[in-house]
Formats: structure tokens, sequence, C-alpha cells
């Protein structure tokens, strides 16, 4: 799934002979989003992360993608500040685990005039192009999606996201409506930026799994106190 959400941009590197790590991205136009960032734990400590980023940014750059995002722990953020990323926000990660009464089953397509109004409302938000992606995640097992009038909730397979809304009322009916329908939804990834979403995730009973630094190295064109979640950690 990773690889067909970002087929252009992914490197991987090589140390005698064998795998060491990889680093992926999504691009949006002129904003690009970091996503999976790993080095094999016993080959850490030499210089591969650093030289993924800089490959990584350099292949980026070239493309004239100007501003970039990414979700990083504690133990990767010193490696971003060193290439000028700098933490403004967090986004919180909520799992919670429920019974399954009935299970994916079997769901109706996502409608072509759905999508486009979703689409149409997320450059509105996140200030770019993800009609892609968002088409993409439309056919992923599960995928479902309510759209009103300032707002959107996409869920697929057990995770609620992307999901955005210019209310926080408007907001709570796409987020009660998907949890009444759908008891396999499990996740979701909320940005401190927006308490409101927090709130909707820890009033349904989803506990606090972790948080990560959100990160931009340029300017950024997200409305993070309006996303109530976001796709995944690596796409924003």
């Amino acid at each position: 799934m990773r690889i067909r959400l970002a087929p252009l941009d992914w490197l991987a590197a090589e140390l005698d002979g064998a795998p060491a790590g990889v680093v992926s991205a999504r691009r949006y136009g002129a904003l690009g989003y970091i996503g999976m960032m790993a080095v094999d734990p016993e080959r850490q400590r030499r210089g591969i992360g650093s030289a993924l980023m800089q490959a990584m940014l350099t292949r980026l750059e070239l493309a004239g993608i100007s501003t970039l995002l990414l979700d990083a722990t504690d133990e990767g953020a010193p490696l971003y500040e060193k290439f000028g990323f700098r933490t403004y926000d967090w986004t919180h990660y909520y799992e919670r685990s429920v019974e399954v009464r009935n299970g994916l089953g079997i769901l109706p397509a996502v409608a072509g005039d759905a999508l486009n109004e979703a689409i149409a409302l997320d450059r509105r938000f996140y200030g770019c192009d993800r009609s892609e992606m968002l088409a993409l995640l439309a056919r992923e097992p599960g995928a479902m999606l309510t759209v009103a009038a300032d707002g959107y909730l996409m869920a697929r397979e057990t995770a609620i996201g992307p999901f955005v809304a210019e209310s926080d009322e408007t907001a709570r009916e796409l987020f009660e409506a998907a949890l009444a329908g759908r008891s396999d939804l499990v996740r979701g990834w909320a940005p401190g930026l927006n308490p409101a979403a927090r709130r909707l995730f820890e009033d349904a009973g989803f506990p606090l799994v972790r948080s990560v630094r959100h990160m931009a190295r340029g300017v950024s064109s997200l409305r993070r106190d309006r996303i109530f979640s976001q796709a995944s950690h690596g796409h924003g």
C-alpha cells in the first residue's frame, strides 16, 4: 500500500551488500511529505540516515518542491533538525480496542461525485492538490466517504482519515455518524493545533497511544487547526 500511495519517491540504502535503510516521500505539487524513514538498528550511527535524507531532499528540490513536512519521533528529530526542519505542532495517534460487530462486510464503492467534492474541500484545508492520493485511498478495502457542506470524513480499513471540517459541529456529526455505522474504526491521527479533534477521539473512548513531532522545512499551507485526522503519519 505504501508504495502504491507514493510510487515516485522511494530510496533504499545498502551496506556491505545488505539492505540498511529506506526513505519515502509523497508529492503534492510544491509540497512534499516525508514518509517511511528507517535504518536497520544494527547499522545505525554510520551516516546512513543522513545520506538517505540528503538524497531525498535533493531529489524533491530538483522537482520544484519548496515545502517539506514530516512526523518525527523524539529519536528521529535531531536528524531532521540538521536538515532545517523545525517542530511546529504534534500529531497524536489514538487507537481503541473494541469488539467488531460486523467487520468490513461489503461496502458500496465511494461515489465519484462525493470524491470530487471531498477533493475540493481537501484543497481548501491543505492548500495543495492531493486528488491522486485521495482517489487511491477511496479504493482501499473498507473505504467510505461522507461529505458535508464544510467538511468530509474518509475512512478505510480500520482508520479514520483524512477528516477535515470548518466547524466543530460538522466534525462531531461526521465523526459520530462514522462510528455509529462502523464498529471496526479504531485508529486516528489528531493534530495538536486542533484541540477539538483530540476531544472527539477521547470522548469516544480512544486512548492516546503516542505523540510525535510535526515538523516543517519551508512555509506550510496546512490548516492543522481544522484537520481532525490525518490519513497517516506518512501521508498527512
